[in-house]
């Protein structure tokens, strides 16, 4: 598949997308006109049929795939809300994040998604615990702009606890993810007491991408230049650079060296808070290095659309961000540039 016809089935989906928020079309319509679609689909890819009518009948089925997935994600979130109000019992959830005294909890089975809950000085909860809830008041986001916002972080809503209403349960095994989590927590911690406090500020928004330590009435949001602390995907580019350099004075094999340069970068992203410009630019980098490694030469439109594909497949919410709309369309408009200048 050409990058071209990836743009183009790109686009009809990112159309349905958009669509479905305007207009709300409900699923009992969407469903049969998607079935229909797919059921000319399959005869077009049996029988190998030209590209130009194969894309003349992929592309309404990826719009009705579009509206589909925001339906579906809408939905998902709001039974998820209604499960939660109506519950009576505990709640078993891990803490992944703290931000300030709000703590990010994400709901274990046999419910899914995140609540946010106010840190209390009488128990501390950190990153990686496991925590029983109970008496548990979930206060649903009723502003439309931040239940937008809601939709797309999967944040089911605030949890206010009553006293002893939790519980952290000690853990036999370590999982994976929970020591993750930890170790983010603890270097966070040790580079906070050995780096001074204003330095400490911009190291951990633009490095590490948490803007925690930024006071709320700090001159970059008086201004509006908030966004030189966010973490881009220049800083990737610069972090992979200073790396690669390092690495060309060592006497070792360019595979050991592209492993090694992979390896560091995926550690990278598991110790630090994530964003769309980033999972963006590290997913790029990754996905070059397999192509060296299979001796293939990637095709940068190609990556990004693909990135941006399921990337909307996942969250289709993240369509309505500016994060999301900078990231992939002043990278994409870049790319096509770039493409255009090389022969």
């Amino acid at each position: 598949m050409y990058p071209t016809t990836l743009a183009y089935l790109l686009l009809a989906f990112i159309t349905g997308i958009y669509f479905q928020k305007q207009f709300s079309f409900a699923p009992r319509f969407l469903l049969p006109l998607a079935l229909t679609s797919l059921a000319c689909f399959l005869p077009c890819v049996w029988f190998k049929k030209k590209q130009f009518i194969l894309f003349l009948v992929s592309a309404p089925l990826l719009f009705l795939v579009g509206s589909l997935a925001l339906t579906y994600q809408i939905h998902q979130y709001t039974s998820e809300q209604k499960r939660i109000i109506n519950k009576k019992g505990s709640l078993l959830a891990r803490a992944i994040d703290k931000k300030n005294n709000i703590i990010t909890l994400r709901l274990q089975k046999p419910y899914s998604g995140k609540v946010w809950c106010r840190q209390t000085r009488t128990r501390i909860i950190k990153p990686g615990d496991l925590v029983r809830l109970q008496n548990v008041t979930l206060t649903t986001p009723q502003d439309k702009g931040f239940l937008s916002y809601a939709i797309k972080e999967n944040i089911l809503g605030t949890i206010s606890l009553k006293k002893s209403s939790d519980t952290i349960i000690p853990e036999q095994s370590l999982s994976l993810k929970k020591i993750f989590l930890q170790k983010r927590s603890e270097l966070y911690s040790a580079l906070q007491k050995k780096i001074p406090p204003l330095a400490f500020q911009y190291f951990s928004s633009i490095f590490l991408g948490n803007k925690e330590q930024i006071p709320e009435h700090h001159n970059f949001y008086y201004w509006g230049t908030s966004h030189h602390l966010a973490r881009s995907g220049l800083h990737i580019a610069l972090f992979i650079m200073l790396w690669s350099a390092f690495f060309a004075l060592l006497p070792i094999p360019l595979s050991c060296k592209n492993i090694l340069l992979s390896g560091i970068c995926l550690t990278y992203a598991l110790l630090s808070w994530t964003s769309t410009s980033f999972f963006r630019a590290i997913s790029i980098f990754l996905l070059y290095q397999l192509g060296s490694a299979l001796n293939r030469q990637p095709n940068l439109l190609y990556l990004l659309q693909l990135i941006a594909f399921t990337t909307l497949v996942t969250n289709p919410s993240q369509l309505f961000f500016l994060d999301f709309q900078l990231s992939f369309g002043i990278t994409a408009a870049l790319a096509w540039g770039l493409s255009r200048k090389t022969p």
